[in-house]
């Protein structure tokens, strides 16, 4: 499959084949601070990048939670991200290993 590279006008560099995409920042938006959130849309795709220390996968946490974000549906929806280890442990004991899980900030039927 053809590579392609485009740059959007939110600033995020999307590179790879069609049937594989790997999203990158763009330069400018490398050096995220901690915490920092930055969503990217290309086309019906929405890629989020989450700064997150590299510490806290090493170490006793037992869950990592993201800064609340609004996604499109169609109204502004908040959610969040939370990283949690395999098993229930701390980052440390699963060697860095866990689940990714899309929170949604309100309950299923409200306004």
């Amino acid at each position: 499959a053809p590579q392609r590279a485009a740059q959007t006008a939110e600033g995020c560099r999307w590179t790879g084949a069609m049937r594989h995409h790997v999203a990158q920042p763009a330069a400018s938006s490398q050096a995220l601070p901690r915490q920092a959130l930055q969503l990217c849309q290309e086309g019906d795709a929405i890629v989020l990048y989450w700064a997150v220390d590299a510490k806290k996968l090493r170490g006793s946490d037992k869950g990592l939670v993201s800064p609340p974000f609004d996604l499109p549906f169609p109204e502004p929806t908040p959610f969040k991200i939370m990283l949690v280890p395999r098993g229930g442990m701390s980052f440390g004991k699963a060697g860095g290993k866990g689940s990714i899980v899309l929170k949604c900030g309100i309950a299923m039927g409200q306004p």
